[in-house]
């Protein structure tokens, strides 16, 4: 995997410096703590492999298929990933492969990823424990309004009335400055 970054992205500059640094970070947190305790060689890399590192990457390990996590010591490798960062680890997987390809260290053809995709992650136990709202939300009346804005702050009393009347996000409402307001009186 290495060698494959320095020919790729430090000799023939494919990408710049960031990418670079990003892909060898991918190798030395997601591909290689997962394939080097299993393999002595990447041609010992294979499909079931990939696909077991897949599933534990999204956070659905299979049975008995878990190298690291199984006491040897070896790094464990996190879960429960974004699917757009597994598909990044695969990439840079596939990237890994080919370069061996290229090279003869694997014989052409030798592609243990072929049909594999990256999958969802596993559902967050946390969205299944909150309860969707039983009701719709609704705005608040203008005399629900005036009840609750006198027992505030003038300033929140401002936010509060701009989020109303004008249907501004609270980030825009406390974005307005004391010298953005004219006062008319009353």
């Amino acid at each position: 995997g290495e060698l494959w970054v320095t020919t790729a992205y430090d000799d023939l500059r494919r990408a710049g410096p960031d990418r670079a640094t990003q892909v060898r970070w991918i190798l030395s947190r997601y591909v290689n703590p997962w394939f080097e305790p299993q393999t002595s060689t990447i041609g010992e890399v294979t499909y079931f492999m990939v696909h077991a590192w897949l599933m534990r990457l999204a956070g659905r390990p299979l049975a008995d298929t878990d190298p690291c996590g199984s006491g040897r010591g070896g790094v464990v490798n996190p879960v429960g990933l974004s699917q757009s960062v597994i598909a990044d680890a695969l990439w840079t997987l596939r990237g890994v492969l080919g370069f061996a390809r290229a090279t003869g260290i694997v014989p052409p053809g030798f592609d243990p990823t072929e049909g594999l995709v990256a999958p969802a992650p596993a559902p967050d136990p946390a969205h299944a424990r909150t309860k969707p709202p039983s009701c719709a939300p609704r705005p608040l009346s203008m005399g629900e309004c005036a009840r609750i804005a006198s027992h505030l702050h003038p300033v929140h009393q401002l936010a509060l009335w701009l989020q109303r009347v004008m249907g501004l996000r609270i980030s825009e409402a406390f974005g307005v400055l004391v010298d953005d307001v004219i006062d008319y009186g009353d």
